[in-house]
């Protein structure tokens, strides 16, 4: 046997011997990778093995808010170190009846909030299929605060509701039917005899007009309530104006709002004041305004001034302190040294006139905010 004889014959010993340990190896299952979605915006991707597309995102807030022991306003006392996150998490898919979306923001906190009484608490919660919407979100009355953190006095509320919205050539109209308990319940020990929103016989109904083309977008809402006082009803009225101000600087926006309330204190932001406020659901009237302007001085760097009132003359023969009068005047600035990181400070002065006790005050913050993604 020669030289190459030899190389031969074990070259096809080794093809032989590799032949039957390749057999013997497991074929690996091929890998369903996420993939991004683009159907419904950025940050999108798919769920592996579905055609549902997700989103996460939320913050982490770290400030320090202040003020002169306003006992009616943001805070009650001197100073208070104050850490909140938010995760926003959203799913998506298309169906034969439009999109499908569900999305919660489910926040905690670092002591109990002050607007929810628990540390941990769902901020906002709703699934919605084509045109109607239900869950827990921001009623449809509202038309949003001002461009500032504080917002200025006026109806901020998160209610579950269930809402139907069309929309056509930039006009939108929106029906919905909302719990009241969302707007009374949280101020039922306030000015000494709140109403607590079980004694309503049916829900609020709410009506709105919205249009939105070019600079310009505006609202208007309408509210029915039932009253537990004298067996009486609620009624209100908004009106809202969004102006865009590119000419001044990209992202300069002017809003200014208005509403009218007879026996529905919420409607105007009157059970919003602590202390001081009005009774979740008592008689009377009132009006309140709010005006805000946001100025950008560069894309990562602007300054807001906003500005509210609210006058409103309960008429409850039993109950005390239904009457209340007050105005906010702030002004902050925010900075992004780099991207999704916020840099916040804010100064804020407000008056309150109420029936059992007045007050007044400065008031502010400073807060470092990561946004994610």
């Amino acid at each position: 046997m020669n030289f190459k004889s030899l190389l031969l014959g074990s070259g096809a010993a080794l093809m032989v011997v590799g032949g039957a340990q390749a057999a013997d190896l497991t074929v690996a299952e091929p890998v369903d990778y996420v993939k991004v979605c683009d159907a419904f915006g950025t940050g999108y991707w798919y769920a592996p093995g579905t055609d549902t597309c997700i989103k996460i995102g939320g913050w982490v807030r770290f400030g320090v808010e202040f003020g002169e022991d306003i006992d009616g306003g943001p805070i009650t006392n001197d100073y208070q170190f104050r850490t909140r996150t938010s995760l926003q998490v959203t799913a998506s898919s298309m169906t034969e009846y439009g999109p499908l979306t569900a999305f919660m923001d489910y926040r905690i906190e670092s002591y109990e909030s002050l607007d929810s009484g628990d540390g941990a608490y769902l901020d906002s919660g709703w699934l919605q299929l084509g045109p109607i919407q239900a869950g827990k979100f921001t009623s449809s009355f509202d038309f949003g605060g001002g461009y500032d953190d504080d917002g200025g006095i006026r109806s901020d509320e998160t209610v579950d509701h269930i809402a139907l919205t069309y929309a056509l050539n930039g006009f939108g109209i929106i029906l919905s039917v909302e719990d009241p308990q969302d707007r009374t319940e949280e101020h039922d020990d306030l000015a000494g005899y709140g109403l607590s929103g079980d004694e309503e016989d049916f829900p609020d109904l709410v009506a709105a007009l919205t249009y939105s083309s070019g600079i310009f977008s505006g609202k208007l809402s309408g509210a029915f309530t039932d009253s537990a006082v004298d067996d009486d009803q609620g009624w209100a009225v908004g009106l809202g104006v969004e102006v865009a101000l590119d000419q001044f600087a990209p992202g300069d926006k002017f809003k200014i709002q208005a509403a009218y309330a007879d026996g529905a204190p919420s409607f105007i932001g009157a059970t919003n004041l602590g202390d001081f406020s009005a009774p979740g659901n008592g008689a009377g009237e009132g009006w309140n305004i709010l005006a805000s302007f946001i100025h950008y001085w560069q894309p990562n760097l602007n300054s807001v001034l906003t500005a509210s009132y609210v006058d409103y003359d309960g008429t409850n023969d039993f109950v005390p302190g239904d009457s209340v009068e007050a105005w906010r005047v702030t002004f902050d600035t925010a900075y992004q040294p780099v991207t999704n990181l916020t840099l916040l400070g804010e100064i804020g002065y407000q008056e309150i006139e109420a029936d059992i006790d007045d007050t007044d005050g400065l008031f502010g913050l400073i807060r470092l905010q990561r946004d994610f993604p």
